[in-house]
C-alpha cells in the first residue's frame, strides 16, 4: 500500500520540478544564445531554484499521491478485499502516516537548511551576473532602475549592448535625457557606462527657474549599480536556519525582528503540512463510498487551493501586531490537524457498506440501458482519451498553478495583497494557465489512453477483430484537431483581455493601494510619450501628468506638464483621441534655440494610452500585426514582435502534433505497455517542443533565422519526428 501511495506522489512532484525546471530554463535560453551568458551559469541558476521549490510542492504531491493512490485502491475494490480479510480502517491508515512522516521529514531539511543555502547562493550568482554582464539585464518597454536614475529603452539588441529610442529619467533633478541611439557597457564592478547618439537634455518642467534644452552628438554618463533587484522578504530567506533563531542583538541587521520570526516559523510549519495532509487524505479516500484516480485529483486540487487561502489569512493577520507570530503561521497547518483528526475519529465510528459497493462494481445492471452499437467503439475510445486528458489538464493546471502561487508570495506580502484581492488576479490569469496546459494535456492524455487500452489488453482485442490501431486510435486525432481551433480562440480572444485584466488587478488593486498612491508609468500615445499613473488614465483623473511630443527623430519637440489632468467625458478630438482637462499646467517649446514657454492648453487631445513597450501577450493576432506595422514605419526593429506573431500562429497546432507523437511512441514498439514508460517519453517530448520554440525564438531575435523560420521550427520539428516515428520499423 505504501508503494500505491509513494508512486503517484513522485509523479506529482517530478510533474512540479519538471514544470517549474522548463519554465527557469526557457526564460534563461536567450541569455545563453544572445547575451553571452555561460551555459554553466544557466544550468546552477536552475539547480538552485529548483531546491525551494520542492520544500513548498512535497507536502501537495504527498496529498495528490494519497488522494490517487488510495482512489486507485477504492475503484479496484483492494481496499474491500482487505477490510472482508479483517483490516481495520485505521490500520489502513498506518501506510499512508508511514509515507507522510518520510514526506514531512524531507520537506523539513529542504525548508531548513537546503532551501536558505540555495537562495543565498542564487543571490550571489545574479549579484555577479549583473556586475559583469549588464546586457543581460536590461529589458525593452521595462523602466530599469539605476540608484536614483531610471532607463527607458524602446529596443535592445540581441547582446543587450546597442539600444535605440533611449529616455533616461533622473527624478532628482526633474531632468530626462532623450538617446536617439546607445550603447551601455560595463565600467567597473560598481557601475556601468551609457554612451548615447544624437541625444537631448531636457531641463525641469519649471524652465523659468533655469531649465534648458541642449542637444548634443553625444552623451555620456556613469549609472551606479545598485544591490541586486529584491524584495527585502528575499534577504530574510537568504539567512540560515541559525541567524533567524539568533536574538535580534546578534542577528544579521537584515529585516525586523518580527519578520526573522515569521520566517523562522513558516520554515518549521510548512514542512508539517506533507503531515497532515497527508493524515487528511487518508479518512477523505477511505470514508467515501464512490472514489477513483480522477476523484483524487481534483479532490488534492481543491485541498491545495484552500490550504493556501488559509496561508494568505494567517499572513493577513501576521499584519496585525497585536497578533502573535506563531498563531498566524501555524493557522494552516493547526486547522487541517484538526479537521484531520475529526476525520480519522469519524473513520473508526462507521463500516465501510459492502453491499453499496458489491452492487457499484457488479454495475448496477438492472438500470442499464441498451446502447446501439455503430459507433461503441469510436464512443469508448474518446470517453478513455477524454477522461485521460481532462485527468492530465488538472495536475499540470495545479502544477503551473502551485508554481505560479510559490513566484508570487513574495511580492503578495511586500504589497499586502488582501485574499480578495489575490483570487481576482488568479481568476483573471487562470485562463493563461489553461492555455499553457491544453496541449501538454492532450499530450500526456493520448499517452495513457494507449496504456489504459494495453493494460486491459483491448488493444489486442481490437486487432484480433480486424481492426487496425491506426482506426481504433482514430478518435484520438479527431478530438485533438476539434481542439485546435478552440486552442486558438482561447489564445486570441480570450487571453489577451484576461492578461490585460490581470495586469490592472496587480498595479492598480494590488500595488497603488499597498504604496497609498498610483504607480507613474510610461506610456506611448501617437507621438506622445507620457508619463502617468494607468490607474489615473483609465479613471479619468491624473496627478502630475508629463507629456512629451516628439519629433520625426524621435527627440522631444514640446513638453506639458500638468498638476492634474481630467477626461472630459465625450468629448474627443477629429482624430477620435480624448480630451483632457488641464489644470496649473506650463507648456515648452523645444527648437535648435532651446526652450521658449508658452501658453498652456486649457484641453489637451490626448491618444489612446499605450504601455511603452508593445506587450504581444495584450495583442490578438490581427491586432499584433498592426502594432508591427506601426514601430516598422517609425524606424524600429520588428523581429522580436514578428518572431512572437507566428508563435501565436503556430502554437494551436502543438494540440495536434504532440499527440500523434505520443501515439507513435506507445504503439510503435514491441514491448509490454507501461504507463510510467509512456509518460516520462511523453514528458521529454513535450520539454523537448518547449525548449526547441524557445532556442528558436532566441536564434531569430540574433539574426541567425527568420522570423517565419522561429514561430514555426517547433511544429516543424514535431511533424518531422511523427514522420520519422511513422516510417521506422517497430522496435
Amino acid at each position: 500500500m505504501r508503494r500505491e501511495v509513494a508512486l503517484p506522489a513522485g509523479v506529482a512532484l517530478a510533474a512540479l520540478s519538471v514544470a517549474f525546471l522548463t519554465k527557469s530554463l526557457l526564460s534563461y535560453a536567450d541569455w545563453i544564445l544572445n547575451r553571452g551568458l555561460a551555459p554553466g551559469d544557466v544550468g546552477s541558476i536552475a539547480a538552485l531554484e529548483i531546491v525551494p521549490v520542492l520544500a513548498q510542492t512535497i507536502p501537495f504531491a504527498l496529498l495528490i499521491g494519497v488522494l490517487v493512490g488510495l482512489g486507485r485502491l477504492k475503484a479496484d475494490l483492494e481496499l474491500l478485499a482487505m477490510e472482508t480479510l479483517g483490516f481495520a480502517r485505521l490500520q489502513l491508515v498506518r501506510p499512508v502516516l508511514a509515507v507522510a512522516v518520510l514526506g514531512w521529514l524531507l520537506a523539513a531539511f529542504l525548508s531548513v537548511w537546503a532551501a536558505p543555502s540555495s537562495r543565498a547562493a542564487l543571490e550571489e550568482t545574479f549579484d555577479r551576473i549583473q556586475r559583469t554582464s549588464p546586457g543581460a539585464l536590461l529589458q525593452a518597454g521595462t523602466v530599469n532602475e539605476f540608484a536614483d536614475r531610471q532607463l527607458l529603452v524602446r529596443e535592445v539588441s540581441p547582446d543587450g549592448t546597442e539600444l535605440h529610442g533611449v529616455l533616461l529619467w533622473m527624478p532628482d533633478l526633474g531632468e530626462a535625457v532623450f538617446g536617439e541611439r546607445g550603447r551601455v557597457s560595463a565600467e567597473s564592478s560598481e557601475t556601468l557606462h551609457l554612451h548615447l547618439d544624437e541625444a537631448a537634455l531636457l531641463g525641469s518642467p519649471a524652465a523659468d527657474a533655469g531649465g534648458q534644452h541642449v542637444e548634443v552628438a553625444s552623451f555620456d554618463t556613469t549609472l551606479e549599480l545598485g544591490p541586486p533587484e529584491e524584495l527585502p522578504g528575499d534577504r530574510v530567506q537568504a539567512l540560515s536556519t541559525l541567524d533567524l533563531a539568533r536574538s535580534s542583538e546578534t542577528a544579521p541587521p537584515v529585516g525586523s525582528p518580527r519578520r526573522r520570526l515569521a520566517e523562522l516559523h513558516r520554515r518549521l510549519a510548512h514542512p508539517s503540512a506533507a503531515l497532515v495532509l497527508g493524515v487528511l487524505a487518508a479518512p477523505l479516500a477511505l470514508g467515501r463510498r464512490r472514489f477513483s484516480r480522477s476523484s483524487g485529483a481534483v479532490a488534492g486540487l481543491l485541498l491545495t487551493g484552500a490550504y493556501y487561502g488559509l496561508v494568505q489569512l494567517g499572513e493577513a493577520l501576521l499584519r496585525s501586531p497585536g497578533v502573535p507570530v506563531a498563531a498566524a503561521i501555524w493557522l494552516a497547518p493547526c486547522v487541517v490537524a484538526v479537521l484531520a483528526g475529526f476525520l480519522l475519529f469519524r473513520l473508526s465510528r462507521f463500516r465501510f457498506d459492502e453491499d453499496v459497493s458489491l452492487r457499484r462494481a457488479e454495475g448496477s445492471s438492472e438500470t442499464a440501458r441498451p446502447i446501439g452499437l455503430r459507433g461503441v467503439l469510436d464512443r469508448y475510445v474518446l470517453g478513455v482519451y477524454g477522461g485521460s486528458a481532462a485527468l492530465s489538464m488538472a495536475a499540470l493546471f495545479l502544477a503551473y498553478f502551485l508554481i505560479d502561487v510559490l513566484e508570487r508570495l513574495d511580492w503578495f506580502a511586500k504589497h499586502r495583497a488582501e485574499l480578495g484581492e489575490i483570487l481576482h488576479f488568479y481568476s483573471a490569469r487562470a485562463p493563461l494557465l489553461i492555455s499553457r496546459v491544453i496541449p501538454m494535456g492532450l499530450l500526456a492524455g493520448s499517452a495513457l489512453t494507449v496504456s489504459l487500452l494495453a493494460l486491459r489488453n483491448e488493444l489486442v482485442a481490437m486487432q484480433a477483430s480486424g481492426i487496425r490501431l491506426a482506426r481504433a486510435l482514430l478518435p484520438v486525432l479527431v478530438l485533438s484537431a476539434l481542439v485546435v481551433p478552440v486552442d486558438f480562440w482561447l489564445n486570441d480572444a480570450v487571453v489577451t483581455r484576461t492578461n490585460a485584466w490581470a495586469d490592472r488587478i496587480k498595479v492598480e488593486r494590488i500595488k497603488d493601494r499597498a504604496t497609498g498612491s498610483a504607480t507613474q508609468a510610461w506610456y506611448r500615445a501617437g507621438g506622445q510619450l507620457v508619463r502617468a499613473s494607468q490607474a489615473g488614465l483609465a479613471g479619468g483623473r491624473v496627478p502630475d501628468l508629463i507629456v512629451y511630443e516628439l519629433g520625426s527623430s524621435g527627440l522631444p519637440a514640446a513638453r506639458i506638464h500638468a498638476r492634474e489632468a481630467r477626461r472630459i467625458d465625450g468629448e474627443v478630438d477629429g482624430a477620435g483621441d480624448s480630451v483632457w482637462e488641464l489644470v496649473d499646467a506650463e507648456a515648452i517649446l523645444i527648437s535648435e534655440r532651446g526652450l521658449r514657454v508658452v501658453e498652456p492648453p486649457l484641453r489637451y487631445a490626448l491618444g489612446a494610452a499605450r504601455r511603452a513597450e508593445i506587450d504581444p501577450m495584450h495583442h490578438s493576432a490581427d491586432s499584433l500585426a498592426g502594432e508591427i506595422a506601426v514601430a516598422q514605419a517609425s524606424g524600429f526593429s520588428v523581429v522580436g514582435l514578428q518572431i512572437e506573431l507566428h508563435r501565436k500562429l503556430a502554437q494551436p497546432f502543438a494540440c495536434l502534433l504532440l499527440p500523434s507523437i505520443a501515439l507513435l511512441l506507445a504503439v510503435r514498439t514491441r514491448r509490454p505497455p507501461s504507463a510510467a514508460r509512456n509518460l516520462v517519453s511523453c514528458a521529454a517530448v513535450g520539454v523537448t517542443y518547449l525548449l526547441f520554440g524557445d532556442i528558436a525564438a532566441s536564434l531569430g531575435l540574433g539574426g541567425q533565422i527568420s522570423p517565419v523560420a522561429a514561430g514555426w521550427a517547433p511544429p516543424a520539428l514535431a511533424m518531422i519526428g511523427a514522420g520519422a516515428l511513422l516510417t521506422r520499423p517497430r522496435s
